[in-house]
């Protein structure tokens, strides 16, 4: 459950453009 966590926070670092684990 690490992939939801990395996504999260690459969201919040960056805009919401998709989904989690898109943009790593």
């Amino acid at each position: 459950m690490h992939i939801q966590i990395e996504g999260m926070k690459v969201r919040s670092n960056t805009r919401p453009s998709s989904t989690s684990t898109s943009t790593i």
